[in-house]
């Protein structure tokens, strides 16, 4: 970037279209000034269309190569991947770098575990679970979440291609040919990357996308929530919600037979503490807390039967692995009976949830400044 011209981003993202992933890797090389190893392959993005195809193919290339690794990091993109891609981030020069970290703090952000190949094979092969990936958002300067629906045109813009003609974005001379390289440099509105939301899958197969709240709900089903903040909107002596800090979550789920009927009790115990309230005047008295720990159990149960009601209704897919549980107390059972009805038996599951919430009483101003003095 020296001298009178514009400084140029250390990242070059290269557009090839083929009829596999082995075929594009090998074109790939021809346009690379530099060998494509894929040993250095950290985060691999597929498109909405791509995993309501299945991902198949792919894992079969992914886990078939020598070079990979079976902790790359998988995710879906709300819009084209290559508009992810291009991505520069004020605090990383490369996108990929940046996603990469952005995917494996998610166990920290959403409480949801990593998206490794090996995790979603797991799940795969399991008996009674569905897998599930992260959803990578770009977002505007504003934080808004900037998207392109399935399907959407891309730009109408031609560019250069790598052989000097010009061409439009993705397109090929010829098939199994073609490439484009594109210098991101993401300096537009899309300044961030974000991961809001789960892809939830049947088989290999995505079947739909759950929201901020809904994943959240499906992490406290897992108890994986630790170090989140939870709004309650139960006003203290004013108009304003209250804000919780979770120092711990923990969540049982016990697979039950009655009367031959399937069913499942989850206990969900959370332990916090009062992080701000967002009201002019509040009192915590004793019993206020009492009134804040019963809206706050309220509105966990809530999130998580708002999960649930989609994960049974719409999508008809176990992620979390409620199947599994009945495989473990019961083997012989899932093996002779319920492992082939579980299609039928899941969407209409009795599921018995009973949320605790503990909070323990550390926040120091427990009096508004406004409020009358004792």
């Amino acid at each position: 970037g020296g001298g009178a011209g514009a400084p140029q981003p250390p990242f070059l993202n290269q557009v090839v279209e083929a009829r596999g992933v082995s075929e594009a890797v090998r074109i790939l090389g021809e346009y690379s000034p530099r060998v494509v190893h894929l040993g250095h392959l950290q985060v691999v993005v597929v498109s909405e269309e791509v995993a309501r195809a299945g991902l198949a193919p792919l894992l079969d290339y992914l886990t078939s190569d020598r070079e990979t690794r079976r902790v790359i990091q998988l995710a879906v993109s709300s819009c084209p991947p290559r508009d992810v891609l291009e991505v520069r981030t004020r605090l990383e020069n490369l996108p990929g770098v940046s996603l990469a970290e952005v995917l494996r703090r998610q166990p920290e952000t959403l409480g949801l575990p990593e998206s490794t190949i090996i995790r979603f094979l797991r799940a795969l092969h399991t008996e009674g679970r569905d897998p599930m990936l992260p959803v990578i958002h770009r977002t505007s300067a504003e934080g808004k979440i900037s998207e392109r629906p399935p399907g959407a045109p891309e730009e109408a813009e031609r560019r250069p291609g790598p052989g000097g003609e010009g061409q439009a974005p993705g397109g090929s001379r010829e098939a199994g040919r073609g490439g484009q390289a594109t210098a991101g440099g993401g300096g537009e509105d899309p300044v961030a990357l974000r991961v809001a939301g789960v892809a939830v899958f049947k088989d290999d197969r995505m079947v739909g996308t759950l929201n901020e709240l809904e994943a959240r709900g499906l992490a406290w089903l897992m108890g994986k929530v630790q170090q989140g903040l939870v709004v309650v909107p139960a006003p203290l002596a004013g108009p304003g919600p209250a804000v919780l800090h979770v120092a711990r979550a923990q969540a049982r789920v016990e697979p039950q037979l009655t009367g031959g009927s399937p069913s499942v009790k989850v206990r969900v115990r959370v332990r916090a503490g009062v992080l701000e309230m967002l009201s002019p005047t509040y009192d915590t008295t004793p019993e206020e807390i009492d009134r804040l720990e019963g809206a706050a159990s309220r509105t966990i149960a809530d999130e998580i039967t708002a999960t649930m009601r989609r994960l049974q209704k719409e999508f008809h897919s176990d992620v979390y692995g409620f199947g599994w549980s009945f495989y473990r107390r019961y083997p012989r059972l899932w093996r002779e009976d319920l492992g082939k009805r579980w299609e039928e038996i899941f969407p209409d599951l009795p599921v018995d949830l009973q949320v605790k919430v503990h909070i323990v009483t550390n926040f120091l101003a427990w009096r508004s400044p406004l409020g009358p003095s004792r």
